[in-house]
This record gives C-alpha cells, sequence and structure tokens, in this order.
C-alpha cells in the first residue's frame, strides 16, 4: 500500500505544506516514535490515482490548544496537528485517512465531546492522538462542511454505521469515509499531543478542528 515515505523534521516547526499521494506514508516525529500519516482510495480500475488530490498541512497546535502547552499548571509539553484537504476530480468507493503510532505500543481508545482518541503510556510518559468522532462528522455533514450525499452514511449521535472513526491495529486509527463523486472536497484532521502524566491535559489539547489548524499555518 506505501509507495513512499516522506519524513518531517522537528526543526522544521511543523509548519509545513504538500501534496502527498495516495498511499503515501508522512512520518511525524513524537516522543513515542514517528506518527504515520497516510491517505487511500478506493478507485475503480478504469480511474487514476491522479484523480484524487491530496494536500496535506502540518503544524504545531493551533494557538487555543497551545495555551494548554503553556499554563504552568498543566502537563503537556509538546504536540502537532495535521489537516487533509482531499479533492475528486474522479469518483472513488471510499477513502480512508490512517494516522498510526506504530513503535509506541498499544493505545487505549476512547471517545466523547465529538472527539476520538487513542492514548499511549510509556513508563508515565504519555502520548494522546485525537480527531473527529463518528457524531461530530455526522454533524459536519448536516452542517454542509461534508459533501451532502454523505447524508445517510454518517449521522449524528448514530455509531452504527460502516463509516466514521476506527481502530486501525492496537496503535492507529483510521477515519473511513464514504465514496466521492467527481467536484466532492473536504478537509479532515488529526492532532497529537503529549507529556508526562499528561493523558487528561493531552486529551484536552488535541481537541481541535481543520479550520484552527489553518489559522495557525
Amino acid at each position: 500500500m506505501c509507495r513512499s515515505t516522506a519524513g518531517i523534521d522537528r526543526r522544521s516547526g511543523y509548519l509545513v505544506r504538500m501534496r502527498v499521494g495516495l498511499g503515501q506514508v508522512v512520518e511525524l516525529p513524537t516522543p513515542l516514535g514517528p506518527l504515520r500519516l497516510m491517505v487511500t482510495a478506493e478507485l475503480a480500475r478504469s480511474e487514476s490515482e491522479r484523480g484524487i488530490s491530496v494536500s496535506l498541512t502540518v503544524t504545531e497546535l493551533p494557538a487555543r490548544n497551545a495555551r494548554i502547552l503553556n499554563a504552568d499548571e498543566r502537563a503537556v509539553e509538546g504536540g502537532c496537528a495535521a489537516v487533509w484537504r482531499i479533492e475528486a476530480a474522479v469518483g472513488c468507493e471510499a477513502v480512508k485517512v490512517y494516522a498510526d503510532l506504530p513503535t509506541a505500543g498499544s493505545g487505549a481508545p476512547e471517545n466523547g465531546e465529538r472527539l476520538q482518541t487513542l492514548s499511549f503510556d510509556r513508563e508515565g510518559y504519555q502520548l494522546v492522538l485525537g480527531g473527529f468522532d463518528d457524531d461530530a462528522l455526522g454533524q459536519l455533514v448536516e452542517a454542509g462542511q461534508l459533501p451532502d450525499h454523505w447524508r445517510g452514511a454518517l449521522v449524528p449521535g448514530r455509531w452504527d454505521t460502516d463509516f466514521g472513526a476506527r481502530a486501525y491495529g492496537v496503535s492507529g486509527m483510521c477515519w473511513k469515509l464514504p465514496g466521492m463523486v467527481p467536484g466532492d472536497a473536504f478537509d479532515i484532521h488529526c492532532a497529537a499531543a503529549w507529556g508526562p502524566n499528561a493523558r487528561l491535559d493531552a486529551w484536552f489539547a488535541v481537541d481541535t478542528d481543520p479550520a484552527a489548524i489553518y489559522r495557525t499555518a
């Protein structure tokens, strides 16, 4: 599935904008090992992968979340956020967005308040990875921020459809999204935060959205 891997150096300040191909892995450094990001799409045999355009923006955590990092009583040391802009010139059956920490061990899943997270703990040092949950995705469809023809596939308050935020092995998350038609475009994100004994604070720190990440960039 992975054709190539692009690494992003922490010294860049995480402010990176790049085009990525379907199946291409981008790695972000974290204290618990690389955070691997990837997008795939199920295309008809006759369609070219070039018909699905993916742009990736990577930043530090947005300013509102950074205040959590800077408060004296907080335990979060750092974090990063990524947002994908996915645009279709051809149709596809489904889109999957992956975020994975393959060397961090097993993560503990949690969800609530429009947020799906995976928490990792290594000898008291913790990292939380998060993004929209199924309820939030359904709300975004209703609000017109995701393709309107996804109604029924992503529904506010429902967790029993074939689409939404899912586990990816024991160390990652996958947002499985419905098919696209030519002209569709949308944004989807993930964020990570970390620090010693930081699980609760990091959970709040990854509560962000694509608009806030773009403002940071």
